[in-house]
């Protein structure tokens, strides 16, 4: 929708408990507890989407496209997945224990939207 209230586009997903946000031109839509993560850019193309082995306990999105993710892991009891612009992986496996959010590489923005 525009900021004078227009529809731009209409996109389909099949969520059962939606969460739906906006920033930097992108849309997230999850199902909380549930297994699907879309993510759309600004004209409605889909540019990633995910359906994941275990439910999705919280998502992010960051101005510059970075989205970030908490869902239960096949390993481990969650798992945090932090995906870049172009939805590669930037993350170390977090199921390894001892990792600091000061040894990621990642950019400011990112690290604000792990860790609030």
């Amino acid at each position: 929708m525009t900021k004078d209230g227009k529809v731009s586009f209409l996109a389909a997903a099949s969520l059962t408990s939606p969460v739906v946000q906006g920033d930097g031109g992108y849309i997230l839509a999850y199902d909380a507890g549930g297994t699907t993560i879309v993510l759309l850019d600004g004209e409605g193309e889909c540019r990633w989407e995910g359906s994941l082995p275990g439910p999705v306990y919280d998502a992010d999105l960051t101005e510059d496209g970075y989205l970030c993710y908490v869902s239960a892991g096949s390993a481990v009891k969650s798992e945090l997945q932090l995906l870049d612009r172009e939805q590669r992986s930037v993350l170390p496996s977090m199921a390894q224990p001892g990792i600091s959010p000061a040894a990621l590489p990642l950019p400011a923005e990112a690290l604000c939207a792990l860790y609030p």
